[in-house]
């Protein structure tokens, strides 16, 4: 068995009541913490890594990721994206995820159910990252999606399909089902005209996709946009909502009353809107990632007030997109605490994985997966941009050359 203490750092524990960065030792064997020390206790035959000056948070959780889609060109058509093209951004948007302290990501969606076979990849110790929750391709209305983008999707029409496909993903071994309610950004739909937010899928649809998935313990999640489409999915019994950007009060006491997360996915509006004529989206998707993203942080504002979870995720869609991005967004934008962010990207995506128990704290049973900060988050949700080092179940997969690991 291998022992490894993790010394001199300031640990937080955002699972704990009132968390402060407290000086603490831990001690890891294999893959998962075993016992909070004492400072300085002495551990036989235990490795060293000398954390001094550094403050200890959980490895972050991204709860909404599209990792072969990360820094592709918008302008290259969703049909021409072969699968050596997405798997060298993947590579790339992994490896850069998880030197940002990233231990976990929740794929939302990919072409033919690529994330199931990188998951694979990374399980055998071939690719390094992040480890995946594989959601893989979505579920979606005949002609929902935008001309181009339909090969993310497997597209159905009536209920009874929508089962058949349902059963066809969990067979595929999909970690989650995850359907598309609602049109995105642009509006509209493959050749079926509408609004930002247009809802697609009917609820008789979402209902047979939730029930094969909840037949076989695999949680949902939807893509949904608007009011209309959240009450939708509510009401068909979708254990998680991405996006959620226009909330109504009846959408926001549905969420409170029924306990169903929300990921709001501050971070691709805020990038679109930036970066969106740059990177070659155009000026209308832009604008538009504009004005939704002040419309999204208002609802996200009343859902919270309502007591609705929060997971952060970022939909990226270019490196820069990163979840120490979206905790800033969460805390200067939609006025959470620093507390209230990093919970968002530890404890509450963890639970939104279903892997609560496992990741998201630093406690005796959890995988050892560690973000070293050079200061406090809590005072500044800026200070996760300064990364000392990442252990991922134990292993140090990101150090600065200052840092130490010694026998």
């Amino acid at each position: 068995m291998r022992k490894v203490v993790v010394r001199g750092g300031r640990v937080i524990d955002p699972a704990a009541d009132a968390p402060t960065a407290r000086p603490r030792d831990l001690l890891i064997e294999d893959d998962r913490i075993t016992a909070w020390l004492e400072p300085g206790e002495a551990v036989a035959d235990a490795e060293t890594i000398d954390a001094a000056g550094s403050v200890v948070v959980p490895g972050l959780i991204d709860a909404h990721f599209h990792p072969f889609l990360v820094d592709i060109d918008p302008k290259i058509p969703r049909e021409r994206h072969t699968l050596a093209l997405e798997l060298h951004h993947a590579l790339g948007a992994l490896d850069a995820w998880l030197g940002s302290g990233v231990t976990t990501v929740r794929s939302a969606g990919a072409h033919a159910n690529h994330d199931v076979e990188l998951r694979a990849l990374q399980r055998a110790g071939v690719v390094r990252g992040p480890r995946i929750v594989a959601s893989g391709s979505l579920v979606a209305m005949t002609s929902g999606l935008r001309a181009g983008n339909e090969a993310i999707s497997v597209e159905v029409t009536g209920p009874d399909d929508a089962r058949r496909v349902a059963r066809l993903q969990i067979k595929a071994g999909v970690d989650q089902v995850k359907l598309y309610t609602s049109s995105s950004v642009g509006g509209g739909g493959g050749r079926m005209m509408g609004p930002p937010g247009w809802p697609q899928l009917d609820e008789d649809e979402i209902r047979a996709v939730v029930e094969e998935a909840d037949h076989a313990g695999i949680p949902t999640l939807a893509h949904a946009t608007s009011e209309i489409a959240v009450k939708q999915c509510l009401r068909a019994g979708v254990h998680c909502i991405e996006h959620a950007t226009r909330l109504d009060d009846e959408a926001i006491a549905l969420l409170a009353e029924r306990d169903v997360p929300i990921v709001p996915t501050l971070a691709i509006g805020w990038s679109l809107a930036t970066f969106g004529v740059l990177r070659g989206f155009g000026e209308h998707i832009a604008r538009t990632a504009a004005a939704k993203q002040a419309i999204g942080i208002a609802s996200l504002q009343r859902a919270k007030a309502a007591g609705v979870r929060i997971a952060a995720g970022t939909d990226a869609d270019n490196s820069r997109c990163l979840l120490r991005e979206e905790c800033r967004l969460l805390v200067e934008d939609a006025g959470f605490t620093p507390l209230e962010a990093l919970r968002a990207a530890t404890v509450t995506a963890a639970q939104v994985l279903r892997r609560e128990g496992e990741i998201g704290a630093l406690r005796p049973g959890y995988l050892a997966d560690l973000l070293l900060l050079d200061a406090d988050p809590l005072d500044d949700i800026r200070h996760l941009a300064h990364v000392r080092g990442v252990l991922q179940g134990g292993q140090v997969c990101a150090w600065r050359k200052e840092a130490s690991v010694s026998a």
